[in-house]
């Protein structure tokens, strides 16, 4: 309630005391009544007023006197009080006294009365009369503020009052601009039923009522309480008022509705202090206690923002809807990490429905949000938000990871190196920002491609950040923990045969005669392999010598050359085939290689032996008894 009095309306008390002389019978005795006291009261005339009239009384007489004083002329309500009611005055001697005047409100005019001094007998020997005079008071109050409007209550009363001692007339009311604006500039019109002047005698009071016809879903004002101004002025300005109508806006679309549904606590679980204290980036989780109060067992369900109270941004939404019975409570928690651009003293709001047009609650206790305090931030510090990409990934697949790296510290960073980092998936990324100042931040994106030929499972990518760069080493004195991101690799993950194999014959091929097959081996994957070299299906025309090396390792695009040493039988000839086996990893390919061999005729007819020893052995025992037959012939003949 605010009171505005103009200077020219002032009221001042002047309380004259008249200098009398007083004698009484006795002739040796002269008593004298002395003082004179102008007293300023309070201006505002906003409580009883008290004057204070200072007086003495000197017998100056050689014998002591008895006196009573009294005050008379003053109505009861002026409450007049003597410091002493009767006294004793001592030859030659000077008392000091006081008279005080509670002066009433509401009152004007001049107003007489007078100090009475009795002597022993109780007869008025002397009076000293006294003026009180009082100017025009001129005051115009709100003597009850008007309750809060909000969604639920479109209307609202305040009481005028003429506080002052003067008729007030052509007294006018009006709202400020004729709405309630908030910080956005968001603006709800309301109206007045005082519109034209009315005039208000002192102690005199008049009702005005305040309302909205906005429908309550349609109030765009920002959450929690906007105000605008009430006043109230007289006729020449003599007198003015002013209050304030606030506007509560609530959660509930439509206002606070039903009993059904309570809202029993809204508790901060992550923070030590449970105080809604964080730290940008960490994780936070709330937990809201909700109860039903109704006669059956309903689905509620219930919402909660982070909300910027400055501009009405919704920060983050969070909503769940549960099944509690009748006269049960359930709590729902909503856990999240803090946004690296949460303000400080961002707030919490929470509502719990049934249905939001009947049954609606957005308060708890008295509260109706709950206010977040960021901790102090350390000097250097970053970290990443708003990272986005699919975890669900094809082998051969393309992935882009999108982000934000975000100055949270309270010094500005000259340098900020971003990596990202998979032994596995064979990333090693990196990105540097410059000039990212505290409170900045900036959008970064990796691109990768997901290698072929992997296990199916899930693979962990760690992205961190390098910052606190010193110019004068070349370095970064801090980094982050590592953030670990979940890659879920499944489909089109057969392993691809990435070796391009040429076999060429380095030598000639003559039967009976080693001869080396030169196998090229080009690794055309994006990983290094390891690979074995094979050859097989030769055992009918050659035998074997060496594979030099076995086995080889290939980085991406490295080739290297294999020798196989083998030697054709003495009876081969003409166009052999061998299969060559090369193995990487788990896969492997075989193909065909054709080697033309020279042969010799003997070479063939020992090969013919060695492949049919059976029969050839029968032919050699028969010419053995034939040519022994020949000669045991020839010796009988000799005979």
């Amino acid at each position: 309630m605010k009171n505005i009095i103009k200077n020219g309306s002032e009221i001042f008390l002047v309380l004259v005391l008249l200098v009398v002389s007083l004698s009484l019978v006795s002739a040796s005795v002269n008593i004298g009544v002395s003082s004179t006291s102008v007293n300023t009261l309070p201006s505002d005339d906003s409580a009883s007023r008290t004057a204070l009239f200072n007086f003495n009384i000197s017998n100056n007489g050689s014998v002591t006197e008895s006196i009573t004083l009294e005050s008379s002329g003053f109505d009861s309500s002026w409450s007049p009080i003597l410091s002493k009611s009767s006294d004793t005055l001592g030859s030659n001697s000077v008392q000091f006294y006081s008279l005080t005047l509670s002066i009433p409100k509401y009152i004007s005019g001049s107003f007489s009365g007078a100090i009475n001094i009795k002597n022993s007998s109780g007869a008025i020997v002397t009076s000293s009369p006294i003026m009180v005079n009082v100017q025009n008071h001129y005051s115009l109050v709100f003597s009850t503020n008007p309750s809060a409007l909000s969604k639920s209550n479109n209307v609202t009363q305040a009481i005028l009052k003429n506080d002052g001692n003067q008729i007030l007339t052509s007294i006018s009311v009006a709202i400020s601009n004729g709405e309630v604006k908030d910080s956005d500039d968001n603006v709800l019109k309301l109206f007045l039923d005082a519109n034209s002047a009315f005039s208000l005698n002192p102690q005199q009071t008049k009702v005005i009522t305040i309302n909205y016809s906005e429908f309550p879903e349609d109030i765009d004002l920002l959450l929690g309480t906007s105000n605008t101004v009430l006043s109230a002025s007289a006729a020449a300005g003599v007198a003015n008022a002013s209050t304030t109508i606030n506007f509560n806006n609530d959660y509930c679309a439509y206002g606070e509705r039903g009993k059904d549904v309570k809202i029993v606590s809204v508790k901060d679980e992550s923070s030590s202090s449970g105080n809604f204290d964080w730290k940008l980036l960490d994780t936070a989780q709330v937990d809201i206690k909700v109860e039903n109060n109704g006669k059956d067992g309903e689905d509620i369900t219930v919402e909660m923002v982070l909300y910027d109270s400055s501009n009405g941004d919704e920060i983050m939404n969070f909503d769940d809807t549960i099944f509690i019975d009748d006269g049960d409570r359930e709590t729902i928690s909503f856990s999240f990490v803090v946004p690296a651009d949460l303000p400080d003293n961002a707030r919490i709001y929470v509502k719990a429905y049934i249905d939001e047009e009947e049954n609606c609650s957005n308060t708890w206790g008295s509260a109706t949000y709950e206010k977040i305090s960021i901790k102090s931030r350390t000097s250097y510090d970053v970290g990443f938000s708003d990272l986005t990409y699919d975890n669900n990934a094809l082998c051969g697949g393309t992935i882009t990871l999108d982000g934000k790296i975000n100055n949270i510290g309270s010094k500005d960073q000259d340098r900020v190196l971003i990596s990202l980092f998979s032994d596995e998936l064979n990333i090693d990324e990196e990105q540097t920002f410059f000039n990212l100042d505290k409170g900045d931040n900036d959008r970064f994106s990796f691109a990768f491609v997901v290698p072929q030929g992997l296990d199916e499972k899930v693979y962990k990518l760690e992205l961190f950040a390098n910052h606190r760069y010193s110019k004068t080493n070349d370095r970064y004195d801090d980094v982050t923990d590592k953030q670990l991101l979940s890659l879920n690799v499944k489909g089109n993950c057969e392993k691809p045969f990435n070796i391009l194999v040429t076999p060429t014959l380095d030598s000639s091929a003559n039967a009976g005669t080693p001869m080396n097959v030169k196998v090229r081996l080009v690794n055309n994957g994006i990983s290094s392999e390891t690979v074995s070299v094979i050859p097989y299906n030769f055992e009918s025309w050659a035998v074997l010598g060496d594979v030099q090396p076995s086995s080889v390792s290939l980085n991406a695009g490295e080739s290297r050359d294999v020798i196989i040493t083998m030697t054709p039988n003495t009876g081969a000839s003409g166009q052999q085939y061998f299969t060559l086996r090369t193995i990487q990893g788990d896969v492997f390919k075989d193909q065909q290689v054709s080697v033309f061999v020279s042969g010799s005729s003997a070479g063939g007819v020992l090969d013919y032996l060695k492949a049919h020893w059976v029969v050839s052995l029968v032919i050699l025992l028969n010419i053995i008894l034939v040519v022994a037959i020949i000669i045991a012939v020839i010796r009988v003949a000799r005979r």
